[in-house]
């Protein structure tokens, strides 16, 4: 099925990038300290 390969790679794309995502974060914390 198509489209459960599509939301497949849409799924491990944001698990690629949720590490980013928490890392800008925490800057963003550190910074505004």
């Amino acid at each position: 099925d198509g489209t459960y390969v599509l939301r497949d790679v849409a799924e491990s794309d944001k698990v690629k990038a949720f590490p980013k995502l928490i890392e800008d974060i925490r800057r963003l914390i550190s910074e505004s300290k």
